[in-house]
């Protein structure tokens, strides 16, 4: 075993303090603790994981505004050809107008989606 030569020291709130403690009680002393987690995120691997992790989240964070606001743009839609059917109005013109060109978006979104999660996992081999 090498012999420890070296000192490193540094200031840390109080709360930082406690949970550093917190965090380190699993590994007996706080420096086994910060060496753990140098080593964890040393590894390659490990940090492609949690950098992808930060990629989906926004992703999906992107993805669920734009498919929520199609959804309801869809549904308004909807609610609009039900109401002229029931007035016995032809709505295929409303179709072609409204409900084409919403499905097209909705359509180019998920197609979007896929690109983008296909492009994160295999960026980082998930």
């Amino acid at each position: 075993m090498k012999t420890k030569t070296k000192a490193i020291i540094f200031r840390v709130s109080e709360d930082e303090h406690r949970e550093i403690v917190k965090r380190s009680q699993p590994f007996l002393s706080i420096t086994n603790y910060i060496k753990s987690a140098l080593k964890e995120f040393s590894n390659k691997s490990h940090r492609q994981k949690i950098e992808a992790s930060k990629e989906l989240i926004e992703l999906y964070r992107d993805a669920n505004m734009h498919l929520a606001h199609l959804g309801g743009n869809l549904n308004q839609t909807v609610h609009r050809i039900n109401e002229t059917a029931k007035a016995g109005i032809d709505v295929s013109p409303i179709i072609i107008s409204e409900i084409l060109p919403q499905l097209q978006t909705l359509q180019s979104e998920c197609t979007k989606l896929k690109g983008d999660l296909l492009r994160v996992t295999n960026k980082y081999r998930i």
